[in-house]
């Protein structure tokens, strides 16, 4: 199978490189290569000279939340330009975007892909945006056949940027050995990330995929138990400390995620669910950072 890959040299897509199964014939681009995506007349140029693909999986992009608030500019020419040229020139059986869930901002509850979404962050709103281009790809510019649309809710562990919040409590109590924890923000957003390469594995079923779907399919990716970033903290205590930490609060979170996702449709369509629970994922970091040592 010819897969092409954007983003691989990001944190997801270091872990889908180190699952790939040996019979893909890949093609990896990262933002080090000679390409780049939002040159649109480059991405014309690639396409021009390479055949179509079985299955092209979107991952690059910006993932700066507060980042995207202070250079919006920046934001959208990462995580919209990109995308429209990719959509645009590059062809395809299957096209995969990894969108987020970042697109539920604003909402309540149990979210959906039925939710009518008016996000404001700059950066859902972007993400959103390459959605809309993802769904023109099928129906408008016919580069791809199928297309899945994937809200991400997150992931943490091996290449994980380490100012991230898994990565930041993994460090602070494992590498440090240090009890105290400052948290940016309150404490009270809902989070649910998933090990990594348990997402990396979800990619690969859905590259592998041979069911019938609609033309344009958009789907949840997340580990299905949300909590409050206070109850990580507790948690990534509990397992890397053997108790609770010293928690202090500063600044104010760029969002407020008050929204969840549900992953039985994805489990329930590509035989897929996480194999480690978030205790677990703790331990399986800490055995990663002492290996890297």
């Amino acid at each position: 199978m010819k897969v092409l890959v954007t983003g691989a040299a990001g944190f997801l897509g270091q872990n889908l490189m180190a699952v790939m199964p040996d019979t893909w014939d890949a093609r990896c681009l990262h933002h080090r290569t000679a390409l780049d995506l939002a040159d649109a007349a480059a991405v014309r140029e690639f396409a021009a000279i390479n055949e179509s693909y079985d299955v092209v999986i979107a991952l690059a992009g910006r993932v700066d939340i507060p980042g995207s608030l202070r250079s919006p500019d920046l934001d959208l020419r990462d995580n919209a330009f990109t995308v429209l040229n990719l959509m645009r020139f590059v062809r395809c059986r299957h096209l995969i975007y990894v969108s987020t869930g970042a697109v539920y901002e604003g909402q309540y509850g149990l979210a959906d892909p039925t939710r009518v979404l008016a996000p404001s962050l700059p950066y859902a709103s972007h993400k959103l945006l390459g959605e809309a281009y993802a769904r023109a790809a099928a129906e408008r510019w016919l580069t791809a056949s199928r297309v899945t649309i994937v809200r991400f809710f997150g992931c943490y562990g091996p290449h994980e940027p380490t100012h991230k919040l898994y990565a930041r409590l993994a460090r602070t109590f494992v590498v440090d050995e240090c009890k105290a924890f400052s948290c940016y923000g309150d404490g009270m957003n809902f989070v649910d990330a998933m090990w990594a390469p348990d997402a990396a594995l979800a990619l690969v079923a859905l590259a592998e995929d041979r069911k019938a779907r609609p033309d344009v399919w958009t789907v949840d990716l997340c580990r299905g138990e949300p909590m409050m970033v206070d109850d990580v903290v507790r948690i990534a205590g509990e397992v890397l400390l053997g108790g609770a930490p010293e928690v202090s609060y500063y600044g104010v979170a760029s969002e407020r995620n008050l929204f969840y996702g549900d992953p039985d449709t994805f489990r329930r369509e590509l035989a897929w669910w996480p194999t480690l629970s978030l205790a677990e994922g703790f331990k399986a970091y800490r055995d990663h950072l002492k290996g890297a040592r």
